[in-house]
């Protein structure tokens, strides 16, 4: 196979995939996605059909012969057809969170060993079986392990911190990628507008809030009045009507109250001052600034994924990501580049 038929294939899995979405068509790869997505939802209840749509329309968005082969002139390289097999470990919190990776992977010409998540595994196999039947060629360049691919010449890992330590011991004589928790965060300075807010409210709870481009800390100014933030993030019932996110904002209500915490409570999710980062689902941190141009030597970024409205994210836009959005900002296809 060589690049332009990997180009081609992608392509071709953008049109299936945009297919699906506007209901044109009614075939065995319609039935394909129909089916994971009902089984995803029985194995876990976070992957509802509304996130898998939104993640859908954000592949379909990038995925084209033009844009695909845009990306790939950003390197001065041939990606010839290679033996070479790269592991992937997925973390599988959030719908289709692997597709970029094995995107990365597979277009340029190596071989792909899988892990997919329990959390999520019906999902990437639906993409690349239908990958498969619409170029047979990568049935041989596609495998599936159950357990932490062995035989590999180079890894891409995503998980917990204590995942990672493991990660970093199995793999630390290949090339690779190991990537730890990162959470996003958000800064306002009050005089943000209704769409700014829908957008950040997209940024927070977009998959439920469980991606690490979801925001979960907000910054805001002193005396900051939440009234109108509130006013306009609880018009979205969505929350509510998913039991599992249902169950998580009662638990950590009654949690906040046994500890005489101070929270504020939307009706659908609960905002509460603190220091800290990384909030637990349905919970949204915030803290006071006092001065705008000192707010980025207050905050760790090496544990931050996006920072909305402080650096190219804008409002309603950390979910919304293209082939150059690299996790951590580190280059996959650099990488894969440099080390095979």
């Amino acid at each position: 196979m060589n690049l332009d038929d990997r180009i081609i294939a992608f392509h071709r899995l953008g049109e299936v995939l945009d297919s699906f979405i506007q209901k044109k068509i009614k075939s065995k790869q319609f039935k394909l996605i129909e089916e994971s997505i009902i089984q995803s939802k029985k194995h876990n209840g976070f992957l509802d059909r509304k996130n898998i749509f939104f993640a859908i329309k954000n592949i379909i968005r990038s995925l084209n012969y033009q844009n695909v082969s845009g990306f790939l002139k950003n390197y001065n390289y041939d990606f010839q057809d290679t033996n070479k097999t790269i592991g992937l470990i997925n973390a599988g919190n959030i719908p289709f969170v692997e597709f970029n990776d094995v995107f990365y992977i597979l277009i340029s010409g190596f071989n792909l060993d899988i892990k997919l998540s329990r959390k999520n595994k019906f999902l990437p196999k639906c993409i690349l079986d239908i990958l498969i039947d619409i170029e047979p060629r990568f049935n041989l360049k596609i495998k599936y392990s159950t357990v932490l691919p062995d035989k590999i010449d180079g890894v891409i890992a995503s998980g917990s911190d204590l995942s990672n330590s493991i990660f970093r011991y199995k793999y630390s004589a290949i090339p690779n990628i190991l990537r730890q928790n990162k959470t996003s965060i958000a800064v306002l300075k009050g005089d943000e507008g209704v769409k700014d807010i829908k957008g950040l409210f997209s940024d927070m709870f977009s998959y439920y809030g469980l991606g690490c481009r979801n925001v979960s800390k907000l910054y805001v100014p002193e005396k900051y009045n939440f009234d109108f933030l509130i006013k306009h993030c609880i018009e979205n019932t969505f929350l509510m009507n998913n039991k599992f996110y249902m169950n998580n904002y009662v638990y950590n209500k009654s949690l906040l109250k046994m500890l005489n915490v101070n929270f504020l409570d939307t009706g659908s999710f609960l905002l509460v001052n603190t220091n800290e980062i990384f909030s637990p689902i349905s919970v949204i941190y915030y803290q006071y600034y006092s001065d705008y141009k000192n707010l980025n030597h207050e905050i760790n970024f090496n544990t931050i994924q996006c920072f909305v409205n402080g650096d190219k994210y804008k409002f309603g836009c950390s979910q919304l990501t293209g082939f150059l959005d690299y996790p951590d900002n580190f280059d996959v296809v650099s990488f894969l580049i440099k080390n095979f």
